[in-house]
């Protein structure tokens, strides 16, 4: 499927073997960060019992996304965001110390860099860090001064030697390029793609709200700090009209949404329920392509 994604996805170059051979690097570069992003993913303590299945889950999502699976730009934020996500769940273990919250911040400010679209995740990241704790200026500091930092030490660094100002960083090419508000609908795909996505988002939605599972405070917080990133990230494409990079970041909540369904409760319906949502995914790969 991953090849797939590199092959229909691809650009066509002019020098085909020169381009090819840089699509391929491009692509298994991609799929290196994929897996690494699992591996974060998998290391996530969100439920009273271990489900080994998790990171399988989400590569089969992130196979099953052909826009996206070959894009190494979209696979290195992704595995940025969740690196930011691990240290959030460990603040939040640790009772947010400062010193923590310097180093999320400061790796949220360097992917930035890289993304200049990730700027939009800091607003909701304070707001799950302030609800799960006691509000203090020194933690607010923290946080302000860890994303500001990388920016400081860039532009100190261009002010010494001004021909780093043309290096090839996102940030410095479109330093505004965050801010852009552009309003936008998808395309039929992302229409699609998103419909695909509530089929499993409303029902956990659901049965997180109606039901105790899980019974750990911290564990509820988390759960609750999954939701909250997935519905800002489900906004924000229809404001920035950026659709591609959101829907590789809502992967993983994707895939942890099911995995709470599935060992909630998993009796005959379920089954059917996993089948049917299964085939969903999967027909998105034909419909991408004959859309193409």
């Amino acid at each position: 499927m991953w090849i797939a994604g590199m092959v229909f996805v691809g650009c066509q170059p002019a020098n085909a073997a020169v381009g090819g051979s840089d699509n391929l690097l491009s692509g298994l570069l991609a799929l290196v960060c994929m897996v690494l992003s699992a591996v974060v993913v998998g290391s996530f303590t969100l439920f009273e019992r271990r489900v080994r299945w998790l990171s399988a889950l989400f590569l089969w999502l992130a196979a099953l996304s052909l826009p996206t699976s070959s894009s190494l730009g979209f696979s290195f934020a992704l595995l940025l965001f969740l690196s930011v996500i691990s240290l959030l769940f460990h603040c939040q273990s640790c009772g947010m110390p400062e010193p923590l919250l310097f180093r999320v911040y400061l790796l949220a400010g360097i992917a930035s860099l890289f993304s200049p679209l990730f700027v939009f995740l800091v607003p909701v990241m304070l707001i799950v860090q302030f609800a799960g704790s006691t509000f203090s200026i020194r933690k607010l500091l923290a946080s302000i001064l860890g994303f500001a930092v990388p920016f400081w030490l860039l532009y100190g660094f261009v002010f010494v030697y001004p021909p780093a100002s043309s290096f090839p960083v996102p940030f410095m090419l479109d330093p505004w390029g965050a801010a852009d508000i552009s309003p936008s609908m998808p395309s039929l795909y992302g229409m699609l793609q998103l419909l695909a996505e509530l089929v499993v988002a409303i029902p956990f939605v659901t049965m997180f709200l109606s039901s105790s599972v899980p019974g750990k405070p911290l564990l509820r917080r988390r759960l609750g700090v999954i939701s909250a990133f997935y519905v800002y990230m489900l906004l924000l494409p229809f404001l920035t009209g950026e659709y591609a990079m959101f829907q590789v970041m809502r992967l993983p909540c994707v895939a942890i949404m099911a995995s709470y369904m599935f060992i909630f409760k998993f009796n005959k319906l379920a089954n059917i329920y996993f089948v049917f949502i299964n085939l969903l995914w999967l027909a998105m790969v034909p419909l991408y392509i004959w859309l193409r």
